[in-house]
């Protein structure tokens, strides 16, 4: 597609310059200008989203309710050792897996409304 602008004498006779000094035909220095000065509004346009996004929540009311304090420290859970059996059978029988199954899941549903909650989708 071609497209006519008409520029300043001043910004005409500096893209000229620039042209020459890059050895560049000047079309070919204006889409590349132009397309990082996109390029960087694209960007700013998405920081000033994430920014608006950090405010927002920063500014939601915290419910006390929805916090769940650990229970435990990360670092000496993971430097426990680990069992993976015993006398060769899982630590865990099919009936007790399936338990702690459903209670994860049950813990993982109460968390998702929770946040669902808090970033007021619900």
């Amino acid at each position: 597609m071609t497209l006519t602008i008409s520029l300043p004498d001043n910004l005409t006779s500096r893209l000229l310059s620039q042209a020459q000094s890059r050895h560049v035909p000047v079309d070919q220095l204006a889409v590349d200008l132009l397309t990082q000065a996109l390029h960087d509004a694209e960007q700013l346009s998405v920081q000033d989203d994430l920014i608006k996004l950090v405010e927002k929540i920063r500014s939601t009311h915290r419910d006390p309710l929805l916090v769940q304090p650990p229970s435990a420290s990360l670092k000496d859970l993971l430097a426990m050792p680990i069992t993976p059996s015993r006398n060769g059978e899982p630590i865990l029988s099919p009936e007790e897996w399936d338990q702690a199954w459903v209670r994860f899941e049950s813990e993982e549903r109460a968390m998702r409304r929770a946040n669902e909650i808090a970033e007021g989708n619900r």
